[in-house]
């Protein structure tokens, strides 16, 4: 005798099983393969000294690039994700971030 369940509990049961799965695998990889701060440093030795010389370049051209770059490193979701600002409401003091359309984007560095 077959075990009868409805269509949409088999569905949710196949879903919530395949999501955890997939949080299993994305766990697993993570930590199997961790960042490395040294990884250029075998890789291309003179990775370092290229992105240097390429960025110092830049800021000597446009003093704004190195105001730009900071940005970029420090507020727009580039180091560990973004801060959720983009979540908040508009108020009294100024248009939410997501509200006030496309950041100015930093000029041309290479």
């Amino acid at each position: 005798m077959a075990l009868s369940l409805p269509r949409g509990t088999v569905r949710t049961v196949s879903f919530a099983s395949l999501l955890f799965l997939a949080l299993i695998a994305g766990v697993h990889g993570r930590y199997r393969h961790p960042p490395m701060v040294s990884f250029y440093t075998r890789e291309c030795p003179e990775a370092r000294g290229i992105v240097q010389s390429i960025v110092k370049s830049a800021i000597e051209r446009d003093i704004d690039s190195a105001a730009a770059l900071w940005n970029l490193h420090y507020h727009d979701c580039f180091v560990r994700g973004c801060d959720g600002s983009i979540l908040l409401e508009s108020s009294y003091y100024g248009p939410a971030e997501k509200e006030s359309g496309v950041p100015d984007s930093p000029k041309e560095i290479a």
